[in-house]
């Protein structure tokens, strides 16, 4: 027992004698190591590192002077006056990593510069590998390593003045200031300001890193003031009153790390053409979300809760990034009084409901997938949830308005062009019973074959939709229905904005499910306000203004050629050749509408062989065809044309 102390006490007076050995020649020691690392540093990123002293002030505090980082040939990227830093002695002597307790800094000044295809900072994120087989990180390690590594470098004390960060490209320059910043036990107090609009906003927040824990808030010090640097980056005017974010919690395996984040936005607006015209307001959102990374995927379960204006919801998404891209995401919006759910939405977006009035209960849910190698097997479904819901008071728009004579007013691009009565008051209104067979049937079967029989929307043609236009990268095809294209043009604007689409899709909803209106009034209220070309509205102006007939005596052909202009009335003149004859790239589509009018039983088989694509203009729409010296070269399929359209 005796022999068994002498060794601790030999072993502890051994250690004390090392560490007074490194704590007096710790200048020495520090010195040669810190300058060996720059040297390291210096010769693997092309850079030079400048600092005039470094001083040891005791076993856990270094103190740099005057520092410089200079990128080889290029602007300085980093200064500063003095950093002083103090690390944990107890966690180095632990042998984990590194930790930083105190930082005291002042005049840090941050000058990134680009001029669009090299920059003074693109070493900081250029790969230095010696190995170039290597294989790619897991996601989840990655992310596990960024959160290590970001709570050792942050202090749970810290007193900073005059810092600064520039950002210059030559589209864009930005530039962020803060005066002071101070942590004090972890929590965290400032002010920022954005140099080129004048924003200030208050920082205030809590650094737990021992248990990987934070949060950050900011306080907007001006109403209404939006967010430079966004408006900047994505066109998006944005600003809010406060914002925060908090990681509550994060673990880590060998193959899931997940992370506990809260989210929060008080008295938002967002503004952009694509979402929608007058800026979209929240009172108030938060998310409490949890993020799942796996080796080869980012994800938001669908635990994870969010929370806007009221209205609860359950978000899921999920990116797999290899070994081929998929995308998943869902909403789950549980039953909640149908009142509430209405009252939830942000009113720029779905300004017809405001004041409506409703009783029962609503939700919604809504999954979608796409594997970038297949996506013509996308799945998407979409569907409201409804309980004994009944509208007891329209609200600004009253959407039953449909049933009866109304006027409709017709604009085009924000434009007021004139106004149509939807009744028997107009003469050029004509009732289904008025309207031949032909042109109903081949209308209907070129825009929505299901009409008849789908509640507002064509989930089959919306995933065709897509797919398509995931697989062109742009918006090739749409996957509107006849009801979805009634609302548009009866209460809505031609905007294309996500606003727009979103009430659309409502009110469709609305109008189909809770019984505001019928299959065949829609219809004939459709056929009677559709565009048919140059401030051509209605069947019975088109039949007139292409045929010099009443819509009840339009030929097969005829009408074929009516449903194939309905997508791009304006442009109804291309599909002629010099001659005024219609061009032979559209026999195929009437070829193909007539096999279907013949399988519904709508014409025989001996009509469906004489379909041809002729058809003789003699109504005011010739006078078009005598001026069009721009014609087309003809392309290969009836969707080439359109193709072709887009760019008139």
């Amino acid at each position: 027992m005796r022999i068994l102390k002498k060794i601790i006490l030999i072993f502890f007076v051994a250690l004390l004698a090392s560490v007074a050995s490194i704590y007096l020649l710790r200048q020495r020691v520090v010195n040669y190591y810190y300058f060996k690392k720059i040297n390291s540093i210096e010769q693997r990123y092309a850079i030079k590192i400048v600092s005039d002293s470094l001083h040891i002030n005791n076993l856990s505090t270094a103190q740099l002077n005057y520092i410089y980082i200079i990128p080889k040939g290029k602007d300085t990227l980093f200064t500063a006056q003095n950093l002083n830093i103090s690390i944990d002695v107890n966690a180095l002597l632990l042998l984990r990593k590194i930790s930083v307790k105190n930082i005291v800094l002042s005049n840090l000044a941050v000058n990134m510069v680009t001029n669009g295809k090299e920059s003074n900072y693109s070493f900081l994120t250029d790969k230095k590998t010696d190995d170039s087989t290597s294989t790619l990180t897991a996601y989840n390690v990655r992310i596990a390593n960024y959160i290590d590594k970001l709570f050792d470098i942050l202090p749970t004390t810290m007193q900073a003045q005059h810092l600064q960060i520039n950002y210059t490209h030559p589209t864009l320059k930005l530039g962020y200031t803060m005066d002071t910043l101070k942590i004090n036990n972890g929590t965290i107090v400032g002010v920022l300001n954005e140099d080129f609009s004048g924003n200030t906003w208050s920082v205030n927040g809590k650094i737990d890193k021992y248990n990987k824990r934070g949060n950050i808030a900011l306080t907007s010090n001006r109403n209404n003031a939006d967010v430079y640097i966004i408006e900047k980056l994505t066109h998006v005017k944005c600003n809010f009153k406060k914002a925060e974010i908090a990681l509550n919690n994060s673990t880590t395996s060998n193959q899931l790390t997940t992370l506990d984040v809260a989210l929060g936005v008080t008295d938002l607006s967002v503004a952009h053409y694509r979402l929608s015209t007058t800026p979209i307001l929240v009172q108030h959102a938060t998310t409490t979300a949890q993020l799942s990374i796996t080796p080869t995927s980012f994800g938001i379960d669908s635990t994870s809760v969010a929370n806007v204006n009221g209205l609860v919801f359950k978000p899921y998404a999920r990116i797999t990034m290899r070994p081929v891209k998929q995308y998943e995401l869902g909403v789950n919006v549980p039953l909640t009084t149908a009142n509430n759910f209405i009252h939830a939405l942000p009113q720029a977006m779905f300004s017809n409901f405001e004041g409506l009035q409703c009783s029962g209960n609503l939700g919604y849910r809504m999954q979608f997938k796409l594997n970038a190698a297949l996506p013509d097997s996308c799945t998407f479904e979409s569907r409201m949830i409804a309980q004994d819901v009944k509208i007891t008071k329209m609200g600004v728009t009253d959407f039953s308005k449909i049933n009866g004579a109304f006027a409709h007013a017709i604009y085009e691009k924000e434009v007021f062009v004139r106004s149509i009565i939807i009744g028997v008051s107009n003469p050029n209104f004509y009732s289904l019973e008025s309207i031949s067979p032909y042109v109903q049937q081949a209308i209907m079967t070129s825009e929505d074959g299901s009409f008849m029989w789908h509640k507002g929307f064509n989930e089959g043609a919306f995933r065709k939709s897509i797919a398509q236009n995931y697989k062109e990268r742009r918006f090739a095809r749409g996957g509107s229905t006849i009801s979805m294209q009634l609302v548009k043009n009866i209460f809505l604007s031609r905007n294309k904005t996500v606003s727009r689409k979103a009430e659309e899709a409502l009110i469709v909803w609305c109008i189909e499910n809770l019984h505001i209106s019928n299959k065949k009034r829609m219809y004939e209220v459709y056929m009677n306000s559709i565009e048919f070309g140059p401030n051509v509205y209605g069947i019975g102006e088109a039949s007139q203004f292409y045929f010099a007939k009443k819509p009840s005596e339009l030929s097969l052909n005829e009408s074929i050629f009516l449903s194939c202009i309905v997508p791009k009335p304006k442009a109804f003149m291309y599909y002629f050749d010099a001659q005024g004859k219609l061009n032979t790239y559209l026999e195929p589509h009437f070829t193909f509408i007539a096999r279907i009018l013949h399988h519904k039983g709508v014409i025989t088989e001996n009509e469906m062989n004489d379909v041809h694509a002729n058809v003789t203009i003699v109504g005011n729409a010739k006078r078009y065809l005598k001026h069009n010296s721009d014609t087309l070269s003809a392309p290969r399929s009836f969707d080439e044309l359109w193709k072709s359209l887009e760019n008139k």
